[in-house]
């Protein structure tokens, strides 16, 4: 969810930037039912168009044309099937989004993650209230208000808080499946917040049952919301076994919020979940802990995709 997010904020935010309508295409197994789009079940985005463009003989990238119907995944499966994982693939079914001087009437932009830094000049020049703010404000803001959720989400957000939210509140996001984080670094930094938040719960967000009966165990007072768990270690999303995926989606969202509206919020920032809970959060930054932002390895992976975006 926090993958795809970060790609439709940057592709609304360049539509803007480039005086375009924008559609957003979430007809993909991931969260869809018989491949109705779903992007509307969840966000009331503003002017985002509901009816899908035209497969048109003109469309850029030109890997596009007639193929408008397929998902990215299942135009990677046709065309490139060895290049799932490749930090350049997306050059060949996405525009550049440092640019928009494109002629063609439709166009598609894809990435895995978000592009705000490379459409800032662009933006901060061409989109009403985003002048002058940092890479990281105009995601903040981008992500905050692109993706307003849908008022049935909104008010699941709203009355699990004042029914649950009692006390101070400690966040924490787990995700413990496919990608695994270091368990021990993130109860270490729940306990360090708990100590500074005296008589505060734990909100704890995780794709893996067992992890969730670890915390029910290890702390006094932990919360959680009611969702499907996948199988052990496999995917919480786009995963065959889940009966209803637009569901899926909605418990990823109602978590992903609540996580916001801690007091204080965990989260490995391997995890682009737990990254935009952070950038929705209004905690004081002090009260913020990224297991990960000392991580070789989680900061070498961020630097070469900047470099190959």
């Amino acid at each position: 969810m926090g993958n795809r997010m970060l790609c439709a904020a940057s592709g609304i935010l360049w539509a803007k930037a480039a005086g375009r309508s924008v559609y957003v295409d979430w007809r993909d197994e991931a969260y869809s039912r018989n491949r109705e789009n779903s992007f509307h079940s969840f966000f009331a985005a503003p002017g985002v168009l509901r009816d899908a463009p035209a497969d048109r003989d003109d469309t850029f990238p030109p890997v596009w044309r007639g193929h408008m119907d397929l998902s990215v995944s299942e135009m990677l499966h046709r065309f490139d099937p060895d290049k799932h994982s490749s930090l350049t693939v997306h050059k060949k079914y996405s525009i550049d989004p440092s640019r928009t001087n494109y002629t063609q009437p439709t166009v598609v932009f894809w990435y895995y993650m978000d592009r705000f830094r490379d459409m800032a000049k662009l933006v901060r020049a061409r989109v009403e209230g985003y002048a002058g703010l940092s890479v990281g404000e105009i995601s903040r803001k981008a992500i905050g208000e692109e993706l307003p959720l849908v008022a049935p989400l909104r008010g699941r957000v709203d009355a699990f808080v004042e029914a649950h939210f009692t006390v101070p509140i400690v966040g924490v996001h787990v995700r413990h499946s496919d990608l695994a984080a270091d368990l021990s670094k993130l109860e270490s930094a729940v306990r360090e917040q708990l100590a500074s938040l005296p008589g505060a719960a734990v909100f704890l967000a995780t794709d893996n049952r067992g992890v969730e009966e670890e915390y029910l165990k290890k702390f006094d007072r932990v919360i959680t919301t009611p969702k499907w768990f996948p199988p052990e270690g496999a995917a919480m999303h786009q995963n065959k076994c889940c009966a209803d995926p637009v569901a899926n989606g909605e418990e990823a969202l109602l978590d992903m919020h609540l996580l916001s509206r801690c007091d204080a919020l965990v989260y490995a920032g391997r995890s682009t979940f737990g990254e935009i809970a952070c950038l929705l959060s209004d905690a004081p930054r002090g009260q913020i802990t990224d297991v990960d932002r000392r991580d070789p390895m989680v900061f070498t992976k961020r630097f070469i995709r900047r470099l190959t975006a």
